[in-house]
């Protein structure tokens, strides 16, 4: 696997919060769809049922209430999902945002890597990922935007897996397939099979 050196997840981060400057300095917040509907009132129930002593596995707020955990959605077990419980909810999802993109265009330049291209080549391409209308465009999906982001990183474990059968493949594949679930987007895991298939 040839590796891809400091400066292209630098380029990449700063072209990503380039993007999301506004909402990343707090003169914009994202809004749209399911991050309005969905993703503020679960997350601040979550936060205030911790606040209180509770721990993240009932939402009382709607109808007579919900399991959390048993709602993949919720993504009570996906790490990248925990700073929404302790900072406000604008300020977390535009670092969730961030993380995500950042994790998908790192992978994709990553994966490009693997495939022979040259730092610069990996870089731009990383670029024209995070870049790209379908990938911007799941972002007020919350949990099916996390499950696509690893997708890069996921065909990158495979592809090391197959690799080094005898190394830690398997052990890189296994705790980057589990965040992809744990992610709670099982289409996006199983769009992620089927490119491993091809």
């Amino acid at each position: 696997m040839r590796r891809l050196g400091p400066w292209p997840p630098l380029a990449l981060a700063l072209l990503v919060a380039g993007i999301l400057a506004p909402a990343l300095s707090g003169r914009a917040t994202f809004f749209y769809r399911d991050v309005h509907w969905v993703w503020y009132p679960w997350f601040e129930s979550l936060a205030r049922g911790l606040a209180e002593g509770a721990w993240p596995l009932w939402d009382p707020h709607p109808g007579f209430g919900q399991p959390a955990l048993a709602n993949p959605a919720y993504q009570v077990a996906y790490p990248l999902a925990w700073p929404a419980w302790v900072l406000p909810g604008h300020a977390a999802y535009a670092l969730y945002v961030f993380a995500h993109l950042l994790l998908a265009g790192t992978g994709a330049a990553r994966l490009l890597r693997g495939w022979g291209t040259g730092r610069l080549a990996a870089t731009a391409g990383a670029a024209l990922w995070i870049l790209s209308g379908p990938l911007l465009s799941f972002h007020s999906l919350h949990h099916h935007f996390a499950g696509l982001c690893f997708m890069p990183w996921v065909l990158v474990a495979v592809e090391r897996a197959l690799g080094e059968p005898e190394r830690w493949g398997g052990w890189r594949l296994g705790v980057l397939l589990g965040l992809q679930l744990l992610a709670g987007s099982a289409d996006m895991v199983v769009m992620t099979g089927l490119a491993v298939g091809l």
